[in-house]
């Protein structure tokens, strides 16, 4: 089984790396599905007695609102993942197919997320660098919660929500983040190198934070993986989860401060 895990990791970081260097229409299409396979997922957990009719309508939802940033710009795009899943919900409502609040809150929580990282990559000159880093730091914190915390152990972090996960694991995956931060930095010099390090930081704690949110949902409805699509990891947003909380707060900060502090 590890070796599964590790075989289909390393596929798919290969696989994400290369079509956010590539950007334009291939990352569009790669965001736009995962996206879609995502909320499909959701809507699954969430509303388990769907049908296929209406996962297929929320999926589709998401692949176009996905595609919408690329047509109308970031700002406008943004506004129009919110409305369309206004929309939806709004008909799910009128249907009472679907609970509109949860199947609004996949499309944003989704979404977001990816729209983030769609908008990360479009900053000139520095956009695949910048992707690349935040992709490390997520990537990083799993791999050093999960290694630090499996050979430490010690006091639960959240023990009603994640047995498994302890306060040594969640301090080295910070710790692998800044490490990851540290090197890209070192591999491409950054002008912002502390900057980077102490965002490293908090983008770690979100992303557990994120990973600890799908965790608490799961536990909730009572399942042990969101989806069986990634040999040996589950469904997609089984391994998206801290991601989806990082990438937001990235592009935030990039829109805030990127122009003023640019790190390449």
């Amino acid at each position: 089984m590890i070796g599964l895990r590790i075989i289909s990791a390393l596929v798919m970081g290969t696989i994400t790396i290369a079509a956010f260097w590539k950007g334009g229409d291939t990352l569009a299409g790669m965001l736009a599905i995962v996206a879609a396979i995502g909320v499909d997922e959701w809507v699954r957990l969430v509303e388990p007695e769907c049908s296929r009719l209406e996962r297929s309508i929320a999926a589709t939802t998401m692949f176009v609102a996905i595609l919408l940033p690329r047509l109308l710009g970031y700002p406008s795009g943004v506004g129009a993942l919110f409305l369309l899943a206004a929309l939806v919900a709004g008909i799910a409502r009128l249907t009472g197919a679907v609970h509109p609040v949860r199947l609004a809150v996949g499309l944003i929580y989704v979404g977001l997320g990816a729209v983030a990282l769609s908008f990360v990559r479009t900053v000139p000159g520095a956009g695949p660098y910048l992707v690349l880093y935040v992709l490390l730091v997520v990537w990083a914190t799993d791999i050093g919660g999960y290694m630090v915390g499996k050979t430490l152990g010690g006091p639960k972090l959240a023990p009603l929500v994640s047995p498994r996960k302890t306060w040594s694991g969640a301090l080295g995956g910070i710790l692998m983040a800044v490490l990851a931060a540290g090197l890209l930095a070192y591999a491409y010099p950054s002008r912002q190198i502390f900057a980077m390090l102490g965002l490293a930081a908090f983008l770690s704690m979100a992303s557990q934070l994120g990973d600890l949110m799908e965790s608490a949902i799961k536990r909730r409805y009572n399942v042990k993986d969101s989806g069986a699509i990634i040999p040996g990891h589950g469904g997609i947003l089984d391994r998206v989860d801290g991601l989806l909380f990082a990438a937001p707060i990235f592009a935030l900060w990039q829109m805030s401060f990127g122009e003023m502090y640019p790190w390449w």
